[in-house]
């Protein structure tokens, strides 16, 4: 049994036919058919059921474990070793959320292509659930991301942390609160968001980090405010609270880097307790070794 034979199992159980898995892989039908059936004999017993689709048998289900496994350690052992051949040349694959890609990517990697300037790095923006898959599957070379909890997987270093701040713009709060805007703003700079009952919002979804702390926040407060939008993509939550749609939560360094320094004069502020503040980490895989570029890479982003 070999890495090739592995190759045949996964095509074919992706696909569910032996025709779409050699199609797949560039090599005839009888080929692909084959190498499962020298598999199967070498195993002792029958992986799929040869129904349409096909379909894995129990002894099918735990080989495609084993197999899983095989395929994920036999790319990074290539990688691994492209690595060692290229010397300091090569590909880093970085995995990051789509807005914290925006405010913290761009100077870091301008530092780690300045080190090794034979390098390129591919983003890969998702959501960290996916991310953290394709970590361990050896898809990305690491992962900046907050990641709650510990995994045995992951080795996690320290990276900083993010501040969420709730921002209104002007115009907003002078047409909602009229000529006591000033006094209503000064409150709130104490602690005392009573009035923001009135404001109108526009937020995450719930299940998004800065959601769960919007929400938390606001019923601290006890506040129900009319919520007029609500997106995933907080770059647009932040456009149309400089817009006077609603006051928005956001990360404090997304804002710094998405809105114009010009804009964010029309913007008021307020800076949240400690609670809406969280750990960014950046992890790799839990290994025996360690690429020089990725120790690099977490080695500029922690300064």
């Amino acid at each position: 049994m070999n890495y090739q034979a592995m190759e045949y199992f996964k095509a074919a159980a992706e696909e569910g036919s032996f025709t779409a898995g050699a199609r797949k892989l560039h090599i005839t039908q009888q080929t692909l058919s084959a190498g499962i059936a020298h598999v199967e004999e070498e195993l002792g017993c029958r992986l799929f059921e040869r129904t349409t689709p096909l379909t894995l048998t129990n002894e099918g289900k735990i080989f495609q474990g084993y197999a899983e496994e095989f395929l994920s350690k036999h790319r990074i052992m290539m990688k691994h070793f492209r690595e060692i051949s290229a010397g300091r040349s090569g590909t880093l694959h970085v995995g990051v959320g789509y807005t914290r890609g925006r405010s913290v990517m761009p100077s870091l990697i301008k530092d780690f292509l300045e080190e090794y300037p034979e390098f390129q790095v591919v983003l890969h923006e998702n959501a960290t659930e996916e991310l953290i898959k394709e970590l361990k599957e050896g898809e990305i070379d690491l992962l900046v991301a907050r990641i709650a909890g510990q995994d045995p997987d992951l080795n996690l270093h320290p990276f900083y942390r993010e501040h969420i701040v709730l921002s209104a713009s002007k115009e907003l709060l002078k047409k909602v609160f009229k000529d006591e805007w000033s006094d209503v703003v000064a409150q709130a700079k104490k602690g005392d968001f009573t009035r923001f009952q009135e404001c109108p919002f526009v937020m995450s979804f719930p299940e998004d980090t800065t959601g769960i702390i919007a929400e938390y926040f606001l019923k601290s407060h006890n506040l129900q405010p009319k919520v007029r939008a609500i997106s995933d993509n907080l770059e647009t939550l932040l456009a149309m609270c400089v817009q006077g749609t609603g006051a928005a939560f956001c990360p404090q360094n997304l804002m710094e880097v998405s809105v114009p320094k010009e804009a964010r004069k029309d913007l008021v502020v307020f800076s949240l307790p400690k609670e809406a503040s969280y750990p960014i980490q950046i992890a790799t895989r839990r290994q025996n070794y360690s690429r020089r570029a990725v120790e690099a890479f977490i080695r500029m982003a922690r300064g």
